[in-house]
Formats: structure tokens, C-alpha cells, sequence
């Protein structure tokens, strides 16, 4: 179909799929009920005037444009943007599906409150009006997000793009923020859910944490000020610029790979007796949002990061005048391509006779090497040779550093142990024997990170030790450094058993070596807890694995089962079925656990929250006419009511399609026309029920402001056209003036935009027609007008009428007894001899037809106009 602009309403049934393929379509979408689908293509402009409790499928194809009022649509609803849609406001009454593609573009300028569903946006989501997302709401954002006032977030949000809130930031304890990417607030962030980021959050207020805070290493938050009265745990850093205070625990994984903090001053908390263990307070350079090298970002246009690693070995011992050698390992642990990379090597200063291999540049006090591009996992091994002095003890030190981002610098800035080795020149000592390396095991959970240190030790602590992979994991990819820190990340959907095996050298000339030691890695599964709704006496499917890592199967047995109802987990599809109890209304739980598939008593639980809500029916929002007239207000009483019989309320109106204004007393709303207008306007209403949930319907209210048309009258002699401007008088914008009643003794014709009146050949007399306006939106909104002619002979200039009998009249057009003749007289009546009583009845009859004519010729008007 092609788009009309005519106010047609659109019906969409059950089965159909119509796709308007051009044109805009302004005409109200009366009908969209599930299964029913309707497309926008591209070029073509879906503009309605209303959209009704929609439940069926809205899909605008790229370069299609959506321009929607203010909707509430029902359970199942789905919109799939691809396009450009922009809403008044959105509320999503239950669990509905919004998508919005990449490339898309999708703006909510009300208030963004949705009591149920899923938000999945890969372009640019702006939601200027605010969101508040209920605990049955999932918001995953993979583009673009912005957002005003403050953000509230009851259920899970996962932002892997770049999320940017104008105000603060808060999410409940029912809520989640899985940060993997870049989220910037103007206020501060309050977090009383289990969260978590490997990206950067920055704020421009305060971090206040009361729930569980976990950062991954790559992961940085920023603020003003800290108060922790819950948990942070894991790795990254931290740069407060005030006040900070831990009353709750603030603890780093690993002593090796602390929390580094950056604040006024060294004293970190400022206040508070809460755990702080393996926090590290330092400096700290945190690149902003626009080049946060964020490794999970779903952008493919985020900022490349690389994670440059080097490190040094080299003898503990050498000879007076002896050679000494230090290797160098330069690897890019990704995850992109390190760009510009120059290795520089902090020479001894009693080192002489400098060789440096690879190209280096020896230009003591220092050995560059310009290496270029480093791909992603790939290793440079570099040397350095030197003769040693007579006596002393020599430092050498290695840095490097690219032009890529790099998400953590201090692992190449010269500042670690692995960065630097000593070696004491002296006779050389006897051969120590080799170190030895220790069997360890390390836990985690599924899809989760081991980051921990092997050990090993030697018989002289003197030594340098120097860790080195044997074998690599089979289900995970591990990254170990020479210093002994090591990560493993399982593979998605491993949950089970893997192991590697690595050895230990020391730094005497030639180095020993221990035997192979093995780390195995345990990984476990996870649960993540659930919550859903359902309806009373309504049994509902719980896909429990949905939001749980991958890797894990769901066992047969629930821990707990609910006291309200019946549930029973099917492990094939990973689902729970929970029917509640006859008639029961409330909340209700269960417990049940997943599984490693290799291992059924490795296993993980999450509680299942269920709500189960009365059979809400949303209210009923049923059209309102009104008309008026130009300038003059109309009131009007929607007759809303619930088919459950709620307390209904008429929470809002909206903006009208012609500019009109609105205001809502009670359940009443008064309209009033823009100064001029005349046509068709349209406002849509909110009705909300009291039930529960809360549901809320739209109306629509159509006023018809109708012009205002006033009598005219003119005065012509005989056989002379005269001009009448029946607009001058009248009010409204209008369309050129219709004869609906033409004049019984002439013509009218319209000349530029007047009505000009010709008198027939002779007439001497009062003529009449009738004419009709109407608005100039072609809208049934006309009104109806009489013009009144008086057309006088040639001899009518004044003077004495024709008396009844022979006297000359006395020149007032009365007349009198005379003689038969007279001097003209100044009455209107024509002077044909007649006696001027019957004349004057006629006259009277005349205008009383006319009114009549006017009367009928209006009712006819409105006939012809259907509404």
C-alpha cells in the first residue's frame, strides 16, 4: 500500500503482513494485534495519529522512518528498527521484544518505563525523557545509549557499546550493570546490585557502592569521591578526586596483581574501618571515553588496544672483565596488533663494549630497537652483550612502549621485577642446584578468568627465577610471564577440568632448570539468579540457562521447590515449567542448579523469583468528537472504563497534530483552537488502571473547529455586478467561499477569492444566496452564511413615493392624498403604482424564505462532507 495523508485509520488483522511501500500514512493504526506485522519500507513514512494496544510486529526497514505518539502496546508486542523511529513515549505493558539494528536510530522523548520485555540496541538508542527499567526488563546495549535525568536500573543491563547518561546512575538490588565497554554519567553511580566491569566507567559525582563491585583487569571507574559499604573485589584501577571512605571491603584478588588506586595525597581510604587488602596506591594515566582501549567493546569501531609485556634475564654472577649477556622477551598480548613499538634498554653504566642484536642502536646510556608492528600474541626476543668491570654490581633495565593503547602499562614501564636484573660481578661460585616448581591447583567459574602466580624456589634466594609455559591448556588460553603471574581464560561453554605444565630457571651461567610442574584448572559452573512474571492460574516456561555461562546442564533434581506452586526442570532444553497454585497471587521462589556435564556433583545454584500478577486487563481508552468554532474552547469527559472492573485515572494528554493547547482536569480535557484555526485537530490521552501491574491505554480525541460565517449585504443599481468580500467579516482559515443556494433573480460568480453578484436583465428588487466555507484542511468543518442584495432602479435617488391617492407625497416615500403624481421619493420599495402595503408584506416574505434557504442550505453543507 502507498501512504495517505487523508486520516484513514489502518487496520492490520491477525496473519497479515502489510508493508506501506511509499508515502507517508497519517491515519491512525486502529488494529495490530498478535500476528499481525506491519513494514515500512524504504523511503515511506509511517506518521499515525494513534497506534492502539499493538501486539503484533512494527518493522521499519533501513531508510524507512517511523513517527509514532505516545503508545502503550500489550504483551508479545515486538518493534524491529532498522531504520528511523522516534516515539512520544513507549510503554511496553508486558514482556515485548524492542530491537534496535545497527545503523538504526531509535529516540523515546517521554519518559522510557517499561514493565516487561527485552531492549536489544546495536545503534544509537536516545532516550531523552529518562528510563526507569523494571526487574522483568533486560537492556543490552551494543552501540550508542543516551540517556537524561536519572537512570534506573531494577533488572539486568549489559552494555558492551557506549553508554552515556546525562544525570546519575542507579541501580537497585534487584538490578545488574555488566559493563564491558565505555558508560559516562554527569552525576554519580549507586550501585546496590552484583555488578561488575572489564571496561571504564567515568563519572562526574560520586561512586557509591552497597551492593558487590567487581572490576577485571582492563576495567577503570572514575569519580569524584568513594563510599563502599558493600564489596569490591577483582583487579583494575580506580581515580577518585575527593573524599573516600570504606566501611565494607575493598580487596583485591592477588598480592601479585593488586587493585591499583589513585587519590589526593597516599592515604588510601580516607575513612572507614573496612577490609582493604591488595590495593596499591599510585599514580595512574587513565585514557579517556573517546580512546578507552575497552578489549570487550561490541563496537568493531572501538579504540585498538594492546597489552605490551617485556621482560629481562640474564646471569646472577659474571667474572671480572667477563661478557655478560641479557635476553629480552617482547610479547603483545593483544588483543590487537601493537602499533610503533621501540624496546629501550637502560645500559649499566660500567658496561663496556656494547653489542645489541635485531637492529638495535647502541647509544649508551641506552640500546633502542624500533620493532614496528607486533601482531597479537606474538613474541621478539632480543640480546644484549657487554663486557663487565673489574669489580661491582651491574643494573640493567628494559622498558618498551607503542603507539597503540595499552590497557595496562605496568608491565613494560621498567617498574617490575621481571623489567630489571642484577648481576654481581665476582669470581664465579660454584653450580647451584636446580629450583624446583610446586603443583598447584586454581579455581574459577564458567566464563571467568584465573589470574594468579605459579611458585617455585631455589637453594640460593639470591638467584633470579624465571618462569616458562611446557604445555598449554586444551580448553582455555593461558598467558604466563616470566615473573610467575599468570591468566587463564576457559573457552566459552567449558566447564570442567583443564591443566598446563610449566618449569622454572634460575640465572646462573648456564641457567638450571626444575622439572615440569602442573596447574590445574578447575572450572566450575555458574547460576545467575532469575526472575520472571507470570499470570494467576498460569503456568510459565523459565529458560533458567538463558543468562547463565554457557558449559553447564541443568540437573534434574531443584534444590528447593516452591510453596506456592509446582516446577519441574527439563533438562533437554535447559527450561523450568512453573504452574502457581490455584487462585494463589504473590511471589514465589525455587532453587535449582546446573551442572558440569562431565561431573554431576559439581554443581551450581540460582534462586528463580516468580511473580505472579492478577490477569490485568489494560483499560479502555475509546475515541472522543468534539467540535467548536474558531477561537472558543471545548471540553470533553472520555468514557474510559476497565474490563476488570479497576479504578481507572487520566494520567496525561499530548500535544495536538495542529498546535491547539490541552489541560486535564479530572477526568476531563479542555481544548482550545490556536489563535485563527479552523479544520481538524488531534490529541491522544494516557488512562492507567490501579491493578497489578499498573497497564495504561492510549486515546484518541479528533476536534472539528469550525469557521465562523457571518450575514453580509450589498446594494447595486440595476444591471450592475457588485462585489461582496464575504471573507472580510468572516473568521477561520478557509478554503474560497461555495454558492450553496444560488439567488433567484441573478448569477454569482467567484473572482479572487469575492463573491460578485449580477442582478438579471431588469430586476429591481432584494435577491438572496447563500454560501459556505470550509477549513482549509478539506475537513467537514464548514459554516454557512446569507448575502443580501438590494438592487434599485434608475429613478430610486430619493423624494416622495406614490401615495395611496392623488397628493403630492411629502417627500419621506409615504405619500399621501394627491393628485396621482409625485416627486420621487426616498423609500426602497420600486415605484411601479403599487400600493406600498402589499410591497412591504412581500418583502417581509422574502427574508423570512431566505432564512429558511439559509437554514436548509446549510444542513445540505454538512451532508456533503462526510466526517
Amino acid at each position: 500500500m502507498t501512504g495517505s495523508t487523508s486520516g484513514a485509520a489502518l487496520d492490520v488483522a491477525a496473519g497479515e503482513v502489510v508493508l506501506l511501500a511509499g508515502g507517508t500514512q497519517a491515519g491512525g493504526v486502529s488494529s495490530l494485534p498478535a500476528g499481525a506485522t506491519l513494514c515500512v519500507a524504504s523511503g515511506a513514512t509511517l506518521a499515525p495519529a494513534y497506534l492502539n494496544n499493538a501486539a503484533g510486529t512494527l518493522y521499519v526497514a533501513p531508510g524507512g522512518t517511523a513517527t509514532m505518539p505516545s503508545v502503550a502496546v500489550a504483551a508479545g508486542f515486538v518493534l524491529d528498527n532498522a531504520g528511523t523511529a522516534t516515539f512520544a513515549g513507549l510503554n511496553l505493558n508486558g514482556p515485548g521484544t524492542v530491537r534496535n539494528a545497527a545503523g538504526a536510530t531509535l529516540t523515546v522523548t517521554g519518559a522510557f518505563t517499561p514493565a516487561a520485555g527485552t531492549v536489544v540496541n546495536d545503534g544509537a538508542l536516545a532516550l531523552p525523557g529518562g528510563a526507569t527499567l523494571n526487574s522483568p526488563v533486560t537492556l543490552t546495549n551494543n552501540g550508542t545509549l543516551t540517556a537524561s535525568g536519572t537512570t534506573i536500573v531494577n533488572g539486568p543491563f549489559e552494555n558492551a557499546g557506549t553508554a552515556t547518561l546525562t544525570g546519575d546512575l542507579v541501580v537497585n538490588g534487584s538490578g545488574s550493570l555488566t559493563n564491558r565497554c565505555v558508560l559516562t554519567a554527569t552525576g554519580g553511580f549507586t550501585n546496590d546490585g552484583g555488578s561488575s566491569s572489564t571496561g571504564l566507567v567515568a563519572l562526574g559525582g560520586g561512586f557509591v557502592n552497597q551492593g558487590a563491585w567487581r572490576q577485571l583487569p582492563a576495567a577503570a571507574l572514575t569519580a569524584t569521591t568513594l563510599t563502599d559499604d558493600g564489596t569490591v573485589t577483582g583487579f583494575g584501577r580506580y581515580v577518585f578526586s575527593g573524599a573516600t571512605s570504606v566501611q565494607g571491603g575493598f580487596d583485591g584478588d592477588s598480592p601479585f596483581v593488586p587493585i591499583f588506586v589513585d587519590v589526593p595525597g597516599t592515604t588510601f581510604p580516607g575513612t572507614g574501618g573496612g577490609s582493604v587488602t591488595n590495593v596499591d596506591v599510585r599514580d595512574l594515566d587513565v585514557p579517556g571515553p573517546a580512546g578507552y582501549p575497552g578489549p570487550d567493546c561490541a563496537d568493531p569501531a572501538a579504540a585498538p588496544s594492546a597489552d605490551v609485556q617485556v621482560s629481562k634475564t640474564g646471569p646472577a654472577y659474571v667474572g671480572p672483565g667477563g661478557r655478560v649477556t641479557y635476553t629480552i622477551d617482547v610479547t603483545n598480548a593483544g588483543p590487537d596488533e601493537a602499533a610503533g613499538v621501540v624496546v629501550t634498554d637502560d645500559l649499566p653504566p660500567a658496561l663496556s663494549a656494547v653489542t645489541a642484536s635485531g637492529g638495535g642502536v647502541v647509544a649508551p646510556p641506552t640500546v633502542t630497537w624500533s620493532l614496528g608492528t607486533l601482531a597479537a600474541g606474538a613474541t621478539v626476543t632480543l640480546t644484549v652483550t657487554g663486557t663487565a668491570p673489574d669489580s661491582g654490581v651491574l643494573v640493567n633495565t628494559v622498558r618498551a612502549g607503542a603507539t597503540t593503547a595499552d590497557p595496562d602499562a605496568s608491565n613494560n614501564d621498567g617498574t617490575a621485577d621481571s623489567e630489571t636484573v642484577t648481576t654481581e660481578v665476582t669470581p664465579g661460585p660454584d653450580v647451584v642446584d636446580p629450583p624446583t616448581a610446586d603443583d598447584l591447583v586454581r579455581e574459577t567459574v564458567a566464563g571467568r578468568p584465573v589470574v594468579s602466580t605459579v611458585t617455585g624456589s631455589s637453594p640460593d634466594p639470591d638467584l633470579q627465577l624465571r618462569f616458562s609455559t611446557v604445555t598449554g591448556p586444551s580448553d582455555g588460553v593461558l598467558v604466563l610471564l616470566p615473573g610467575g603471574r599468570f591468566g587463564y581464560l576457559p573457552r566459552a561453554g567449558f566447564v570442567g577440568t583443564d591443566s598446563f605444565t610449566y618449569r622454572v630457571c634460575d640465572n646462573q651461567d648456564p641457567a638450571q632448570c626444575s622439572a615440569p610442574a602442573t596447574v590445574t584448572l578447575v572450572v566450575h559452573p555458574l547460576a545467575v539468579d532469575d526472575e520472571t512474571t507470570t499470570l494467576v492460574d498460569t503456568p510459565v516456561t523459565i529458560d533458567v540457562l538463558a543468562n547463565d555461562p554457557a558449559g553447564a546442564v541443568l540437573s534434574t533434581t531443584l534444590v528447593d521447590l516452591p510453596d506456592h506452586g509446582l516446577a519441574a526442570a527439563d533438562p533437554a532444553t535447559g527450561t523450568v515449567l512453573y504452574t502457581p497454585g490455584p487462585g494463589y497471587l504473590g511471589t514465589d521462589l525455587l532453587t535449582y542448579q546446573a551442572c558440569a556435564p562431565d561431573d554431576p556433583t559439581d554443581c551450581a545454584t540460582a534462586v528463580v523469583t516468580v511473580h505472579v500478577w492478577p490477569d490485568n486487563a489494560p483499560p479502555v481508552a475509546p475515541p472522543l468528537l468534539l467540535e467548536t468554532s474558531v477561537d472558543t474552547p471545548v471540553a470533553g469527559t472520555p468514557a474510559v472504563s476497565d474490563p476488570d472492573g479497576d479504578e481507572v485515572t487520566i494520567t496525561s494528554t499530548f500535544p495536538t497534530a495542529a498546535g491547539g493547547t490541552v489541560t486535564l482536569t479530572g477526568g476531563t480535557t479542555t481544548y482550545t483552537p490556536p489563535p485563527g484555526f479552523a479544520g481538524r485537530d488531534l490529541y491522544q490521552y494516557t488512562v492507567c488502571d490501579d491493578g497489578v501491574p499498573v497497564l495504561c491505554s492510549t486515546g484518541l480525541v479528533t476536534v472539528l473547529v469550525d469557521p465562523v460565517a457571518v450575514d453580509d449585504a450589498a446594494t447595486t443599481p440595476e444591471g450592475t455586478p457588485v462585489t461582496v468580500d464575504v471573507a472580510a467579516n468572516d473568521r477561520g482559515t478557509v478554503l474560497p467561499p461555495d454558492v450553496t443556494v444560488p439567488p433567484a433573480h441573478g448569477s454569482v460568480a467567484l473572482v479572487d477569492g469575492a463573491l460578485v453578484y449580477t442582478p438579471a436583465p431588469g430586476f429591481v428588487g432584494t435577491d438572496t444566496f447563500t454560501y459556505q466555507v470550509c477549513a482549509a484542511d478539506v475537513s467537514p468543518a464548514c459554516a454557512s452564511a446569507v448575502v443580501t442584495v438590494v438592487v434599485t432602479g434608475s429613478d430610486d435617488a430619493g423624494g416622495g413615493g406614490t401615495g395611496a391617492g392623488g397628493g403630492t407625497g411629502a417627500g419621506d416615500g409615504s405619500g399621501g392624498p394627491g393628485t396621482g403624481s409625485a416627486t420621487p421619493g426616498g423609500g426602497t420599495l420600486p415605484r411601479t403604482g403599487a400600493d406600498s402595503a402589499p410591497l412591504a408584506a412581500l418583502a417581509l416574505g422574502l427574508a423570512g424564505a431566505g432564512a429558511l434557504l439559509r437554514a436548509a442550505g446549510s444542513r445540505r453543507a454538512r451532508r456533503r462532507l462526510a466526517r
